[in-house]
């Protein structure tokens, strides 16, 4: 090195060694490394204190603008802990948020439903059989809504027959509860509430097809009072509309009457009615004696 490049160097030095001076007068600390000051970096990385951590047994770091000591690997630990209990909460979140979505959906799909307010949450263990008879009934609706996957592949129906208060529409509205609460889609109506809605459309000038399509379309159907109507050619015939699109379609329906099975099939017809006895499908006859006269069913 030529003596007037070492005498710049010396030059540059003795700069930088006032400009330090004079910052550590003004800040009141002290730069991390020599080379950072020499560089005019300013004091940017903590410096380590004499102290240690009693729980580590590391070296406790000095922060350069507070002051303050602390240990690296404690600072690590609450942040990790910090991020965990972060993470904990939205994932309760999601979950809180999910289950919200499904009883919305729930509760869509049991408004849909339309049962009545007297079985709108009936379950099986509320159906007390009377008579050996009335248990096989009671067990089959039970198989029937806990297999629905497989009655819904298969489309198998139920027909349940029979004298007045017998629980006929409290097993069916069971089966319906337990269905919608396995995430199917249910309807549960009265048939004159079918034929009305089908002859709605005639006034609203709206297609037939759309009104028989809320009664065709559901995952299951229990259609109520059949041959309480008067019994036209006209009702018969949308009845027999839904029953037979939704027989094609293979979803299952269960028609609720107090007619004897015979005056049903006069009513519906035999070929309508014959379909409730194919494979898994069941005709169900209610016999034994009213709950309501026994005072078993409020």
């Amino acid at each position: 090195m030529e003596v007037r490049d070492w005498q710049a160097a010396q030059e540059r030095l003795e700069k930088k060694r006032k400009e330090r001076k004079q910052r550590v007068q003004q800040t009141g600390s002290e730069p991390a490394t020599i080379g950072q000051a020499l560089c005019g970096m300013g004091s940017t990385i903590p410096r380590a204190s004499q102290q240690s951590c009693e729980k580590h047994r590391v070296e406790l770091i000095i922060a350069e603008h507070t002051g303050e000591e602390f240990c690296p690997k404690c600072v690590k630990e609450e942040a990790d802990a910090l991020a965990e209990e972060l993470m904990a909460k939205v994932a309760k979140e999601e979950i809180l948020n999910k289950e919200r979505r499904e009883q919305e959906k729930t509760q869509a799909r049991f408004e849909r439903c339309r049962i009545g307010r007297r079985f709108a949450a009936v379950k099986f263990d509320d159906y007390k059989p009377p008579t050996p008879e009335a248990e096989k009934v009671l067990h089959f609706c039970e198989r029937y809504a806990a297999t629905f996957e497989d009655r819904l592949a298969a489309g198998d129906s139920i027909c349940m027959v029979g004298n007045y208060g017998t629980g006929k529409n409290m097993l069916s509205a069971a089966i319906c509860n337990e269905v919608m609460n396995n995430g199917y889609t249910a309807i549960h109506s009265t048939a004159i509430k079918i034929v009305r809605r089908v002859k709605a459309t005639w006034n609203n000038k709206e297609d037939e097809q759309t009104a028989i399509d809320e009664f065709a379309l559901p995952d299951l159907l229990v259609i109520d009072e059949v041959g309480v109507q008067f019994g036209s050619a006209t009702e018969k015939m949308f009845l027999t509309e839904v029953i037979n699109e939704r027989y094609e379609a293979q979803r299952p329906t269960i028609i609720i009457s107090n007619l004897p099975a015979e005056a049903l099939e006069v009513y519906l017809s035999e070929r309508a009615i014959d379909r409730f006895y194919e494979g898994n499908s069941r005709v169900l006859v209610f016999n034994w004696e009213s709950y309501r006269r026994r005072g078993g069913m409020k």
